[in-house]
């Protein structure tokens, strides 16, 4: 019995270890991402206006240049949006040493 309390002690504590571990992870990222969405938005918003500047004085170039900018913007999202999904799909599951030290215990027992 003791050996079997000594084993969960070992496998919660395991746990306890990487959920600290993916809480930090994610405050990182968060920390991260907002500061590059942040600095992102604010550069394309000069951009932005440093073309239409640019072209201020011409209708027809004006609303050119419009165009190329949103479909650029547009490529961009897309491109973001499929990397995004790629780097989520790779990742590590969270928990995937508790889990798969649980499944070796299970193993064990059924032996």
């Amino acid at each position: 019995m003791s050996r079997l309390l000594g084993i969960v002690e070992t496998r919660v504590d395991l746990f306890a270890l990487e959920l600290q571990e993916e809480k930090l992870r994610l405050v990182q990222v968060l920390i991260w991402a907002s500061a590059t969405v942040f600095l992102a938005a604010a550069s394309l918003i000069m951009l932005t206006l440093l073309v239409l500047l640019a072209f201020w004085h011409d209708p027809e170039q004006r609303f050119i240049a419009v165009v190329v900018i949103f479909l650029l913007y547009l490529l961009g999202s897309i491109y973001s949006g499929i990397s995004l999904n790629k780097r989520l799909k790779r990742e590590a599951m969270p928990f995937a040493e508790t889990l798969g030290q649980l499944k070796k215990d299970r193993a064990c027992c059924k032996d």
